[in-house]
């Protein structure tokens, strides 16, 4: 089977940058493609980190179970809070700083105020969202992360144990 294949083969709504395989390119093993796709532009894309084309999103932050061009299994992909520390602490700055600007050089009236940054806000975030959850998955894909573990306590080895090795 080739990335080729598939319901969206043939649709390209963007250009794809370098990293992502051409057309053809390529081929699915165990789920993945050999050709490597680099997280950056696939998470920066809202795209699949399996083959870069399939859409990533089914709706707005709501993650599809599987990949529509390759049959990548996206339900493992959990980005937990990561994406919403991040976003409130970038956004937060951005609104913060600008806020604080315009109140020192132009004093607008408060209601205009919130007029400006509340919507203002709302869209950063909003639109960082999106994006930092994608990188997030994409690169917990990249990187092959899993769920951590806490290993069995060993008990030290005598000293004719260490011998014997």
């Amino acid at each position: 089977m080739s990335l080729g294949g598939g319901p969206a083969a043939g649709r390209r709504a963007f250009a794809l940058p370098a990293g992502f395989p051409s057309e053809g390119r390529g081929r699915i093993v165990g789920g993945m493609s050999d050709a490597r796709i680099n997280p950056f532009f696939a998470g920066l894309a809202c795209r699949c980190p399996g083959c870069g084309r399939g859409p990533l999103f089914g709706g707005f932050l709501t993650v599809r179970p599987r990949c529509e061009v390759c049959g990548f299994d996206l339900q493992s992909a959990d980005s937990g809070d990561g994406p919403v520390f991040f976003v409130a602490l970038v956004g937060g700055c951005i609104v913060t700083f600008g806020a604080f600007f315009v109140e020192m050089k132009f004093e607008p009236p408060i209601w205009l105020q919130i007029v400006i940054w509340l919507p203002l806000t709302v869209l950063i975030c909003g639109v960082l969202l999106r994006i930092s959850k994608s990188m997030l998955i994409a690169y917990q894909f990249h990187f092959k992360a899993a769920q951590g573990q806490v290993a069995a306590p060993q008990r030290p080895q005598t000293p004719d144990e260490r011998k014997e090795v």
